[in-house]
């Protein structure tokens, strides 16, 4: 019972967290679409400065690596609720062992144990 109870709780995080990452994803295509419209609503005779368009660049650049990481966020969290349905949530991909509580409860999505997680990451 106990261990059902945590589940439902780590499910409605998981669920949550998606629904964010969700949103932040629709947040960035929005920004992303209006900044693309004015720039081609502006008829300048004029080119940009060069730091207007570095500006531009990196804030693009800082958006599509925001989405990237929201959208791999989303697929850790859709595998993390489908390692629910088959039972293995909160086991370690590698050792196999328990995640700890504590792991869990930080990134509901994580796969591996701490010493896995320290192994896979190297120095």
């Amino acid at each position: 019972m106990a261990r059902e109870l945590e589940l439902d709780r780590y499910r409605e995080m998981l669920q949550k967290e998606r629904q964010r990452m969700i949103h932040q994803m629709r947040n960035i295509d929005a920004s992303q679409d209006q900044s693309e419209s004015e720039a081609l609503s502006e008829l300048s005779d004029y080119d940009d400065h060069p730091a207007d368009v570095a500006t531009e660049t990196f804030e693009r650049e800082k958006d599509r690596a925001l989405r990237t990481n929201a959208q791999r966020t989303v697929e850790r969290i859709e595998s993390a609720l489908q390692k629910m349905e088959r039972g293995t949530y909160g086991l370690c991909d590698i050792c196999g062992k328990e995640i700890p509580a504590g792991r869990l409860d930080a990134v509901p999505y994580a796969t591996l144990c701490v010493k896995c997680q320290a192994d896979v990451e190297g120095p």
